[in-house]
């Protein structure tokens, strides 16, 4: 079964949740693009799921719709670095587990962790935040987890060129395989909401297509 979870907290209890769930950092912001950006990634990219409910789902698929738990976190570049101190957190436990089975397992592999991929952490933030906000956290998030994605939330790179200093698009910023999937999924159906477009201020027409957030599939990150 999969069970939904939905539950507020502060941001500093995130260290003691389980690797399985999925951690969301959002804010009580009561802007309409976070509010339809929440929807899409509850209801359209993860699905509302019923404890007991039936549901065939693809194998593949079934890491995608992960329990999550949405925590309260202020500012743009907050949310950013409570994303890498959850995914420092997860890959210490991981290393601690792998230190500790080795010393039981002759070819020093643990098999339960290596059957699923880290689920990770998704931060989203409404537009209103600038390169000021995003830069240095974005360094150190990258310097932790290179593979973590930073983008608007149309699922393009932020820009730092000195002019565009803006966030007029939101930022989506996710770590771990299990994130990073959904991460793409939310992009996507973000870039074809015409309301969230209209929101945002842009044409749906004009939204270049979602290829640049490229990510490893579930097989990868488990091998």
């Amino acid at each position: 079964d999969i069970h939904w979870v939905n539950e507020f907290a502060s941001a500093s209890d995130s260290a003691e949740d389980d690797e399985s769930t999925l951690m969301v950092f959002s804010g009580d912001s009561k802007k309409r693009a976070l509010k339809i950006a929440m929807d899409c990634l509850e209801n359209d990219v993860l699905g509302r799921i019923e404890p007991g409910s039936m549901r065939e789902v693809e194998s593949d698929e079934v890491h995608l719709h992960p329990p999550i738990r949405k925590i309260i976190a202020g500012g743009c570049g907050n949310k950013m670095l409570s994303v890498q101190r959850h995914f420092q957190c997860l890959s210490e436990r991981k290393n601690e587990k792998d230190s500790s089975t080795s010393s039981f397992s002759p070819d020093g592999e643990n098999s339960l962790l290596s059957d699923h991929p880290m689920v990770g952490a998704i931060s989203i933030a409404p537009p209103g935040s600038s390169s000021w906000d995003t830069a240095a956290p974005t360094a150190v998030l990258l310097s932790a987890d290179p593979e973590a994605r930073i983008t608007d939330l149309f699922g393009h790179p932020l820009i730092y060129d000195g002019v565009h200093l803006l966030n007029n698009c939101g930022v989506v910023v996710s770590s771990g395989c299990v994130a990073s999937r959904i991460h793409e999924r939310l992009c996507e159906g973000l870039s074809k909401d015409p309301e969230f477009c209209e929101v945002i201020g842009v044409e749906l027409d004009d939204v270049a297509p979602v290829d640049t957030v490229e990510v490893h599939t579930l097989v990868d990150c488990v091998e």
